[in-house]
């Protein structure tokens, strides 16, 4: 039996402790084309509202800390790329399992990839709360991988990118629309009327990027970045009343693509919560049938509603 070929994409050059090094490079790039109007949009942010011209990374062994605008600057932390790879690989994984196991795939395979699967989100779910290295070794990461992994690292990648992508448009809005600077500490609903400004601008933005053979996987790189804000906190109302509700963003997202009613992105959201409620015990209830994939997502959308009423 012929050796497993290993795909080794480290580097000297690249900066950092964790695998996702060999991608961060290419986020500047990637943000740059978001679109064909966004060199010029963030040209006039720097002229006009102090945009710093680049992404002020965090690297070390610190936790994962969601992306923010300080002083017009862009800052994201190593760890949360990493943990929002894992999310991004997670969700296709699991979505490429269901696949699998019902075209004849057998149990017990399809239980070990499962295992190997949700090993790897209790790992980027222990990011949150404190580093840990990632043991390339024995997760799936970008950095060394078998030729066999190949194809499914290269999908997840672009998953992340778009996911990130996201994320960075999402603060970059913040500055576009000089929320930084009107913040009006006295109005309680600024915060979360920014938050949904910054939703929709980033929304807008990546597809306005988009063609008609790269909008799912965008779209499907939206979803996981949002969920990527799902697995720190049990309850989807903002602990401190800064954010909308994490599943009304969910919501709004998909409302606004409005992807057909077998659409994997409908899957992706669906698989995104089961994800969340084994990470937090929510114990929604499985359909007993479901005609497409849009009513896998409402059957838990509408218990989430049932729930949200009884905080």
């Amino acid at each position: 039996m012929p050796a497993i070929k290993v795909i080794d994409k480290s580097n000297p050059s690249h900066i950092g402790l964790q695998p996702i090094r060999v991608l961060q490079d290419l986020l500047p790039l990637k943000l740059e084309n978001t679109c064909p109007e966004f060199i010029e949009l963030t040209r006039d942010a720097i002229e006009n509202k102090n945009l710093y011209p680049g992404l002020m990374y965090h690297y070390g062994n610190k936790r994962a800390e969601s992306p923010y605008v300080q002083f017009s600057a862009i800052h994201i932390h190593e760890s949360f790329l990493s943990y929002t790879w894992c999310i991004c690989y997670c969700l296709y994984a699991l979505h490429t399992e269901t696949f699998n196991v019902k075209n004849g795939k057998t149990d017990d395979a399809a239980d070990e990839s499962i295992n190997e699967i949700l090993n790897l989100f209790r790992y980027a779910k222990s990011l949150i709360h404190e580093y840990s290295e990632w043991n390339k070794e024995k997760f799936p990461n970008p950095e060394l991988y078998g030729d066999e992994e190949k194809m499914t690292i290269e999908i997840v990648n672009k998953l992340f990118f778009a996911a990130i992508n996201y994320i960075l448009c999402h603060e970059f809005a913040h500055i576009e629309c000089e929320h930084n600077t009107k913040h009006d500490f006295d109005d309680p609903d600024f915060n979360i009327n920014a938050e949904i400004e910054a939703d929709e601008r980033a929304l807008q933005l990546m597809l306005l990027g988009c063609t008609s053979t790269t909008l799912q996987g965008t779209s499907l790189g939206i979803i996981c970045a949002v969920f990527s804000y799902f697995f720190f906190s049990k309850y989807t109302v903002s602990s401190n009343g800064t954010h909308p509700d994490t599943d009304n963003r969910l919501h709004e997202v998909l409302l606004y693509l409005d992807p057909e009613p077998n659409s994997p992105i409908w899957t992706f959201a669906y698989i995104g919560y089961r994800l969340w409620d084994m990470a937090f015990n929510k114990n929604f209830e499985e359909p007993e049938t479901a005609t497409s994939n849009k009513e896998l997502y409402f059957h838990i959308y509408e218990q989430l509603q049932n729930e949200k009423k009884t905080l």
